[in-house]
């Protein structure tokens, strides 16, 4: 199953009713993650499909397109996905952030029998982010629903896949893995 525009739609307006802590956690750091690069390195990949419900035309990001095969996307992703970029935090439309922004600081994570659950992003990042290096309580319902939104997402097989690896390499290089949110069956 491929994630329709509806999907997409419903999850956006689920995030759009939580934050990751009860204010703009962008005040924590000056919105650092949100500041425009001049070589444009610093952005996110688009879930697919993703993009249908956003304006190209919009200025408040900057679009283009990468090769999947370039960057480490499983074999069933488009061969090209979008990648884009904040023209800054003045200029942000917060509720029409892309989803990997509005994941921010955690992820999925399957385990072996691929159960769902959310780690904190374990990725080096080039700047301080407070949410990862210091203990803040993330928003319980915000968890929820960005666990609900990733429950949703990984039912395309192309996120799945991207999920799986990821989750797969994550256990490769860690003899325990922190889970920070997990759905009780």
């Amino acid at each position: 199953m491929t994630t329709s525009p509806e999907q997409y739609r419903m999850i956006y307006d689920m995030l759009n009713q939580v934050e990751v802590l009860s204010y703009d956690c962008g005040r924590l750091c000056h919105s650092v993650c949100c500041q425009p690069e001049n070589d444009r390195d610093m952005g996110m990949y688009l879930f697919p499909g993703e993009e249908a419900v956003h304006d190209q035309k919009d200025p408040w990001l900057f679009w283009r397109k990468v090769k999947a095969s370039d960057h480490q996307f499983p074999d069933g992703w488009p061969e090209e996905v979008w990648y884009v970029n904040c023209y800054g935090p003045a200029y942000c439309k917060r509720k029409k952030r892309p989803l990997q922004c509005r994941f921010f600081p955690v992820t999925a994570h399957l385990d072996e029998q691929d159960r769902l659950s959310l780690v904190r992003f374990d990725l080096e990042l080039p700047y301080y982010c407070p949410l990862l290096e210091e203990s803040f309580e993330l928003n319980e319902d915000w968890l929820e629903a960005v666990w609900e939104a990733y429950h949703i997402l990984i039912q395309d097989k192309a996120v799945y896949d991207m999920i799986k690896q990821e989750s797969n390499d994550r256990i490769a290089v860690n003899e325990s893995i922190h889970i920070t949110y997990q759905k009780e069956d």
